[in-house]
């Protein structure tokens, strides 16, 4: 019957009104007003197998309209929130230990990741600093054709092994050559020859240099 009164009036009681009043009200809205003379209780009883069939019908309507969730399947969700908050929990409390995602979720991606055929690549800091190694070991001369900066030449550190076809050794120190601009146009993405010298590069040293180190190693020779 409450049921009934509150799909109707929108609230099931109210200060100093009986409940068979409330029912007579909600009938009222049903094209069933109480006739003068009759009471409340005696024509709520007459109707009493009409209102229970419409309260049930009434209240399963309005549940689906209103998206109404069935108390065990809220339970199971709140139990459920309550789990991976405690998971999460105890996985940020370790961070000494690799820590493994809740089952469920995925991993973050990586926010300073550099692509090797993006073209912010050559910008990027790290390569940068990886080309200036480079030429500060091999120096600014190219080492297919000899050419210098002396010559109007521009010098590129050039991949061996081309980003295209290996990302992986963009920023390796082994896969790096020091080629003119006019080289390194040529030998393009489809040659893969490296142009470093076999053997170890030789820097001229000061005479003076080398007999001092003659002499200390005499010194220190058995």
């Amino acid at each position: 019957m409450c049921r009934y009164v509150y799909s109707r009036l929108g609230y099931a009681t109210e200060d100093g009104t009986r409940q068979h009043e409330l029912v007579c009200r909600a009938l009222a809205k049903d094209g069933r007003p109480k006739p003068d003379g009759v009471t409340d209780k005696a024509w709520a009883k007459a109707h009493w197998e009409y209102l229970h069939s419409l309260s049930i019908k009434s209240l399963a309507e309005q549940r689906k309209e209103e998206g109404w969730i069935p108390r065990s399947k809220r339970k199971a969700a709140r139990i459920a929130a309550r789990q991976l908050d405690r998971q999460i929990a105890r996985i940020e409390a370790r961070p000494d230990k690799p820590k493994r995602l809740p089952k469920g979720t995925k991993p973050a991606a990586p926010r300073f990741r550099i692509d090797p055929n993006h073209p912010d690549f050559l910008s990027s800091f790290e390569w940068r600093q990886l080309r200036m190694r480079v030429l500060t070991h091999y120096g600014l001369r190219c080492m297919c054709c000899g050419a210098t900066p002396d010559h109007g030449a521009v010098m590129h550190v050039d991949h061996i092994k081309p980003r295209k076809k290996r990302p992986d050794l963009a920023l390796t120190f082994d896969n790096l050559q020091v080629l003119c601009h006019e080289c390194s146009h040529g030998k393009g993405n489809w040659d893969e020859t490296d142009w470093r010298p076999k053997e170890p590069v030789e820097y001229d040293v000061d005479p003076d240099v080398k007999e001092l180190i003659r002499s200390i190693a005499t010194e220190i020779r058995p």
